[in-house]
């Protein structure tokens, strides 16, 4: 066994080693390399609202033990409505999100206390909150989900399109200003996210439903907004793949689900608390609509009231929930009737955007995921769907991008660092100074976004037509009688 081992090792690196002297291999080498060097010194800024400190006391929590990692964590009030925890001026939060986020920073903490807290003589929850190595070492995972999102994109893009634009495609993720600012700089776990999503979609339309089951799983399983593509992902397998295939995606969910999940399960049943803990910080009547997410509720002025105010004599909650709703029936209704790759992965970009406008307790950076499923899009549509997608991916990236700029700089961070390392005072103030007019006027793009992006989705409600369709059509422009 031991040397059946080293040989499929030794055959793997052989084919590795040939693959990379060939020129597309140099090239996607070259673009790794070229997108891990920028994001290196990037990451030893230490981010902001102490996202990246938190996440690092959830690993140092579970690593006092697993079997009270939601029970014995408590929230402390303080630090403004819809502020993530944190130190300092930040409240200290209950662990809010599913295990696997803990789990990640539990094991960075880990090997951080065994191997390197000798050298550094400091805590890692003491060294992230500074920029240094700290931030660094806490950051390395979301540098390998950037890295493995970049050769996923690229060799999804290789396999339909030529090379050039399989690059393209890659570098221009890989340079994604959101992309940079949401994970090295700030320390989000988005990217981490995405890429498990990424891989579900990809091995659906793959037909590996094992494999997308399980990866659409752990996505959730990071963090709780990617349940909103459960159910299009589900609607998807049980119109076009068959019922064996859709309870297959479905177990395979199910027992990562289970698997990911035991510890909190067993030998104490966690689970009520960590609904709750979820709850309190993502989703209840006491939090505000828009956490400076230029949104819908931003645009009519609502933005900064409660999720339980009343709008129209209706609960603001729900009217947002009944919008979001609409959008998902519609995503949903269309991708019953259609069965393309390209529509599939739109969907899932409008439905996200639709959550992004529409429900409670938003924040500036939760349009991130628009930006991978919009390039996905691209990657999988045919030549004549493209100029459309390619627009909503640019103009998605651009404002994602521009609402976490704005929405750190007008925050707390005002007079501060909202580009690592490089003083702005004058751009600081002038954030600072416009915050609402800026917040609307991006708010106004992103509707129009969204709207454009509701105008190409529905404009795929009728399919190309096929050979003979297209030839009758030739024909009959040409004047030809077409025989019946």
């Amino acid at each position: 066994m031991t040397v059946s081992l080293a040989q499929s090792l030794r055959s793997t690196w052989e084919r590795l080693a040939q693959r990379l002297r060939t020129r597309e291999g140099a090239l996607v080498a070259a673009l790794l390399a070229g997108a891990g060097a920028l994001r290196l010194p990037l990451m030893i800024f230490h981010g902001y609202y102490a996202d990246l400190a938190t996440y690092v006391r959830w690993g140092d929590i579970a690593n006092h033990g697993l079997s009270t990692l939601y029970s014995s964590s408590t929230s402390v009030t303080g630090g403004g409505p819809g502020r993530p925890g944190g130190f300092g001026a930040f409240p200290v939060m209950a662990i809010n999100y599913p295990p696997g986020t803990p789990y990640l920073f539990g094991a960075i903490v880990y090997l951080y206390n065994h191997f390197l807290q000798p050298i550094y003589h400091s805590s890692l929850n003491a060294l992230v909150q500074q920029d240094g190595p700290g931030p660094f070492i806490a950051k390395i995972p979301l540098l390998l989900a950037d890295l493995a999102m970049i050769f996923l994109l690229y060799s999804q893009a290789r396999k339909r399109h030529s090379m050039r634009f399989a690059f393209v495609a890659a570098a221009s993720f890989a340079l994604s200003p959101a992309l940079l600012y949401n994970g090295v700089i700030w320390g989000q776990t988005d990217g981490f996210v995405a890429l498990p999503l990424l891989v579900a979609l990809f091995a659906v339309i793959e037909e590996r439903y094992i494999l997308g089951g399980a990866s659409l799983a752990l996505a959730v399983l990071i963090k709780p907004q990617p349940v909103v593509f459960a159910p299009l992902f589900l609607l998807y397998l049980w119109r076009w793949a068959g019922r064996e295939q859709f309870v297959r995606f479905t177990m395979a969910g199910l027992v990562t689900t289970l698997a990911v999940a035991l510890p909190v399960l067993i030998p104490r049943f966690q689970l009520p608390d960590m609904i709750h803990n979820m709850q309190a910080a993502s989703y209840n009547d006491n939090l505000i609509l828009s956490s400076d997410a230029f949104n819908f509720w931003w645009l009519i002025g609502r933005g900064k009231e409660a999720i339980g105010s009343t709008f129209l004599g209706v609960r603001s909650g729900l009217i947002g929930d009944a919008l979001f709703g609409a959008v998902l029936l519609l995503c949903g209704a269309l991708i019953w009737r259609r069965r393309d790759s390209a529509v599939f992965a739109l969907a899932l970009a409008v439905a996200l955007f639709g959550f992004f406008m529409f429900m409670g307790g938003q924040h500036e950076r939760y349009l991130f995921l628009f930006i991978p499923l919009a390039l996905a899009s691209v990657i999988l549509a045919r030549r004549d769907q493209m100029v459309e997608l390619i627009a909503l991916y640019l103009a998605g990236t651009a404002l994602c991008f521009l609402n976490m700029l704005v929405g750190v700089g007008g925050g707390y961070f005002a007079g501060g660092q909202i580009i690592p390392f490089v003083s702005l005072p004058t751009l600081s103030a002038y954030i600072a100074a416009n915050f609402t007019p800026l917040g609307v006027t991006l708010a106004f793009l992103h509707l129009i976004a969204f709207l454009y992006a509701l105008s190409v989705m529905l404009g795929q409600w009728v399919g190309p037509p096929t050979p003979a369709q297209f030839e009758q059509r030739k024909r009959t422009a040409q004047g030809v009688e077409v025989q019946p």
